[in-house]
């Protein structure tokens, strides 16, 4: 059995290894929100000590939405999270109403011994759009439309101008030669009415 001096030298070893590790826990860090749907959030161990195990939790308006469970990167039905350089980075899939939600990382330090637990502060991952941007972006969009419609319409015109060269041209020809025929048939008639005037003398002589 330990003697007194033992124990108060344990509990005075304890007490400077607690006043020594100094640790807190970040606010939600480098939220992104994906293509489909999914939110990526990283959760910081701030300080120097490096710990040989630890737990952490992303927390949704006070409720847990995603724990690590053992050891490495996990993937599961709602969420997956890996662990890198002091940071465990959650990727929450199709979370509701997350711009209106908070959220805050929870980080547990198991060993070395004592157990410790640390709350982030809370945080808003995404703010909502303001009306004057809101009102920027449709008047954007209305733009795009306008500049759209309006390269279709040159693009229209552009496919129908060769197409009434090619008919102007066919029209000049056809005249043309209808002209041509017009031309050789009165050439005929002029040619043909002397000979058809001897013939009528030779007749009456």
């Amino acid at each position: 059995m330990p003697d007194i001096f033992t124990l108060i030298a344990l509990s005075f070893s304890l007490m400077l290894h607690n006043a020594h590790c100094i640790w807190d826990v970040s606010e939600p860090l480098n939220h992104t929100l994906n293509d489909d749907g999914s939110v990526n959030v990283t959760c910081m161990i701030l300080g120097n000590e490096n710990f040989s195990e630890l737990d952490a939790k992303l927390k949704m308006n006070g409720k847990y939405v995603c724990e690590v469970e053992g050891k490495g990167e996990t993937s599961g039905k709602y969420c997956s999270w890996r662990y890198e350089d002091k940071k465990f980075m959650f990727k929450l899939n199709n979370p509701k109403d997350i711009h209106n939600s908070t959220f805050s990382c929870e980080i547990s330090k198991i060993k070395p011994f004592p157990v410790e637990t640390m709350t982030g502060p809370e945080a808003k991952l995404f703010q909502e759009i303001p009306n004057c941007l809101t009102a920027h972006n449709a008047s954007t969009q209305s733009q795009r439309q306008s500049q759209s419609q309006t390269s279709d319409r040159e693009t229209v015109e552009n496919d129908i101008g060769p197409l009434l060269l090619l008919y102007i041209i066919l029209i000049i020809i056809s005249c043309s030669f209808f002209l041509q025929i017009a031309i050789c048939k009165w050439r005929t008639s002029s040619s043909m009415a002397p000979m058809l005037s001897q013939k009528e003398s030779f007749v009456k002589f």
